[in-house]
């Protein structure tokens, strides 16, 4: 399923806020896999990285 980069910056932003990983993707609407990747590539090129 592919995901718009608009949910993937609503994402990194709630990293942002210092929510969970888990969390950020209920909000957003992802599975708990695909948060845990946008998150590794998140926290190893920033909010770019994942969009």
């Amino acid at each position: 399923m592919a995901h718009s980069n608009e949910m993937r910056l609503h994402f990194a932003r709630l990293l942002d806020d210092g929510l969970g990983h888990r969390k950020a993707a209920r909000t957003v609407g992802i599975s708990e896999k695909c948060a845990w990747s946008w998150m590794q590539l998140y926290r190893s090129g920033g909010p770019r990285a994942c969009c």
